[in-house]
């Protein structure tokens, strides 16, 4: 069996690239057929906090919330980063995330946990909004990790639940 090295988003493959761009030009086809409808309960849309925010929605759920995300960010925020796993799939998410104007910050519980933590402090610190899906890919879904308590923690940064 082969051993496959991570690519970090520097040095992409052409691959992840080719894929990423097409992953972006479907979504993109995609939601523009979608009707999304917000139901703003927390008021942010009218009135925007001065301080970060941490996005927090399920993991099977992140095409709705792109589309939503597009469509309704909050003129004058500092804009948003999504949490992805520092894996190939999570590089091409990355660049589709990067097509719909999203940053990435790359790490998991499993891999990377540690600096993606402080990388997450660091972004939140600069007044930005972070986007995580605390179930994650492998799950158990629908259950909240202890790493976004912790980070709201660390940062007085408010959780805002999708």
């Amino acid at each position: 069996m082969k051993s496959r090295k991570h690519r970090n988003s520097k040095n992409p493959s052409p691959r992840e690239k080719i894929l990423a761009g097409l992953a972006a030009g479907i979504l993109k086809v995609l939601l523009a057929t979608v009707r999304v409808r917000i139901e703003d309960r927390s008021g942010l849309m009218n009135n925007s906090p001065d301080f970060p925010l941490i996005y927090t929605f399920w993991h099977n759920r992140i095409l709705a919330i792109t589309a939503a995300f597009k469509r309704s960010y909050p003129a004058g925020r500092k804009g948003v980063s999504v949490l992805t796993s520092p894996s190939r799939d999570g590089e091409i998410l990355a660049r589709v995330m990067a097509s719909f104007g999203m940053g990435a910050i790359r790490g998991s519980s499993s891999k990377r946990g540690p600096q993606a933590l402080r990388e997450c402090i660091a972004h939140l610190e600069t007044g930005a909004d972070l986007a995580v899906t605390p179930d994650g890919p492998r799950g158990p879904k629908y259950q909240l990790g202890p790493g976004l308590i912790l980070l709201s923690q660390q940062t007085e940064a408010r959780i805002l639940p999708i």
